[in-house]
């Protein structure tokens, strides 16, 4: 497992790279699933297993963020997504689930599956809340943008303005008065 840990790391820059070609890319998923069949096994076989099953999630989560971010297959990364979902649920780490939740709806949004975004957005929004202490964050601030935008799609004018509002409010009080994420809301506005 840790030869499998180190190749993955070695994979991971040299995709991360401008320049990394699709035969990269499908070198690093094969890794990964290799890295997420041996941790199985390791869970099965150890006492902390709660730990290697997080790690097997965030592997999922990886995995689907390539399949969306580099080789545009964005039904195949919803399939990751929601198998990393499934594991987050199944230990109740709402932070996580409210993270994936949220790259679940900007799949949605590429695939113009708006209702579904909006739910996901929604969803991820009250796991956000959950799981942090500060009721005022940066992803909850983004979470708030993004479910503008899409009442915004769906004509709910009102609740769009609410949303960018209640985001930019927070945003406000996080980042300098000049920051790119405050022009973007207030550009939505």
């Amino acid at each position: 497992l840790q030869f499998f840990e180190q190749c993955l790391k070695r994979r991971v820059r040299v995709v991360s790279a401008a320049l990394s070609d699709k035969t990269q890319v499908s070198l690093l998923l094969h890794t990964y699933e290799d890295v997420i069949a041996l941790t199985k096994i390791q869970v099965k076989e150890c006492a902390n297993g709660n730990d290697m099953s997080q790690r097997i999630g965030v592997l999922l989560v990886e995995m689907g963020t390539l399949y969306d971010q580099k080789l545009n297959k964005h039904s195949k990364a919803l399939i990751y997504l929601q198998k990393a979902l499934q594991v987050f649920q199944l230990r109740k780490d709402y932070k996580q689930i409210g993270d994936t939740l949220s790259l679940i709806g900007v799949i949605h949004v590429k695939k113009s599956a708006n209702p579904k975004a909006l739910k996901c957005f929604r969803d991820s929004l009250v796991m956000r809340k959950m799981s942090s202490t500060q009721k005022e964050t940066a992803g909850i601030a983004e979470t708030l943008h993004n479910i503008g935008n899409c009442e915004a799609r769906e004509g709910q004018f009102e609740n769009s303005l609410r949303s960018y509002g209640e985001a930019l409010r927070i945003k406000k009080k996080i980042y300098p008065n000049e920051h790119v994420y405050i022009a973007k809301t207030e550009h939505c506005i």
